[in-house]
């Protein structure tokens, strides 16, 4: 135990991660929507319990670790700064979900690699910091020395331990190691922090669809938003990476996201639920309702990802009449120049162009029915709105398209066209 503690003093050095694990979140809220974490996921499983404690001395004392409450709630920092929330289940020994802020406008970074523990799902008097093995065992064999715990017994060892109270890099021989808060979400800071155990789940090493999923989230999904909340979680299995049952492999990956305009406001949301297979498909939300539907009925898993599922306020949207109106003009406006014609409508048009041109078409007037996937010409179109913005960054470009989807929504209202 000693040369183990000398090999780990020579490797300290110095590290800046944080992972804090406390009864709520109360000092992350801010990466919920709202301020309001998930609600209703209640199916953590408790904490193992070591059943081998004959002869053991104190073990009152040197094996009350592993009575801690599960699930335990992450606020991950990094540079003393919040950046992620992770809930993590002590007893499958990953993390049930992650919840951040993405990073929107800065390009994606990917630094390192999955390195860190996190010392207090060991033990809460250890440190906050998240370090990785041969740094934490320092921490842990402090921390047995000042309860008096014999250092030769192996339960009270180290990486025994920190085995014991959460997933380790040898249980990801077979797997990838999945992120919930993916580093290409952010920048910088905000990157390295997603680099930890209890951020990662065992993922099947062809699951391509996911990270496809992740990108579009980054690429598409996230255009005109000016925040984007992001829950991603996992559906816990029956299966196991080995015959122990230490880590659990989950069945199925799932994501929510909320987008907000400068306001707060929802502008859309949707999810995703993919397979942990090689051959698993995504399949694509356009509500988080729909995503929470789904979970509760297939799965039997009750909860409430944002505040009041992130639902649009159809009261922000423009009114049918009005953005129809504005088109036909803009339409009149556009062939009398074309044509150059000086008729009393084409006078009138110009008159009005200048005061109805100050209406704002917010995304939300994009997205309002059916989702972002909505097609905006025909009902035979195959074309993907954002995808389609996104090649159009002015705002005036935004406002065209504006103005064809609200007329859209007028026709469809009115049954002129279905």
């Amino acid at each position: 135990m000693v040369s183990v503690s000398l090999m780990c003093l020579g490797l300290l050095s110095l590290w800046v991660v944080r992972g804090e694990v406390a009864p709520n979140f109360d000092n992350c809220k801010e990466f919920f929507f709202r301020e309001m974490p998930v609600s209703g996921l209640n199916i953590a499983l408790p904490t193992p319990v070591e059943t081998n404690t004959q002869n053991l001395p104190n073990p009152e004392k040197c094996l009350s670790a592993y009575n801690a409450a599960s699930p335990a709630y992450i606020c991950q920092i990094y540079n003393n700064q919040y950046y992620f929330a992770t809930l993590y289940d002590r007893g499958r020994r990953i993390p049930l979900y992650s919840a951040y802020k993405m990073d929107i406008k800065g390009e994606p970074e990917r630094n390192g690699s999955v390195v860190n523990y996190e010392p207090q799902l060991v033990h809460p008097d250890l440190a906050k910091d998240q370090r990785k093995m041969k740094e934490c065992c320092i921490h842990i064999y402090n921390n047995i020395l000042m309860n008096d715990c014999t250092e030769s017994v192996p339960q009270y060892q180290p990486k025994y331990k920190l085995n014991w109270s959460q997933a380790v890099h040898d249980d990801f021989v077979s797997y990838d190691r999945g992120h919930l808060n993916p580093a290409g979400h952010h920048r910088r800071d905000a990157s390295k922090a997603t680099m930890t155990f209890t951020n990662v789940v065992p993922r099947n090493p062809k699951m391509n669809q996911w990270n496809q999923y992740e990108q579009k989230l980054k690429n598409v999904l996230s255009k005109g938003c000016s925040n984007m909340y992001v829950v991603t979680g996992v559906v816990p299995s029956n299966d196991w990476v080995d015959q122990n049952q230490r880590v659990n492999v989950p069945s199925h990956y799932w994501n929510a996201f909320c987008c907000t305009d400068n306001n707060n406001t929802p502008i859309r949301s949707g999810g995703a639920l993919c397979p942990n297979t090689h051959e698993g498909r995504v399949t694509e939300y356009n509500t988080v309702a729909e995503l929470q539907n789904v979970l509760g009925k297939d799965f039997d898993i009750e909860l409430n990802i944002f505040f009041n599922r992130c639902q649009f306020n159809e009261s922000y949207s423009v009114p049918y009449w009005k953005c129809f109106l504005i088109l036909v003009i803009w339409i009149i406006v556009r062939t009398c120049k074309k044509m150059q014609m000086k008729r009393i409508v084409c006078i009138i048009s110009y008159k009005l162009m200048p005061i109805l041109s100050r209406t704002k078409f917010p995304l939300s007037t994009l997205t309002s029915f059916k989702g972002i996937t909505q097609n905006y010409s025909q009902p035979t179109s195959n074309i993907n709105m954002d995808t389609h913005l996104s090649h159009h960054k002015s705002m005036k470009s935004k406002k065209v398209f504006g103005l064809v989807l609200c007329t859209q929504r007028f026709l469809r209202h009115h049954r002129i066209f279905s």
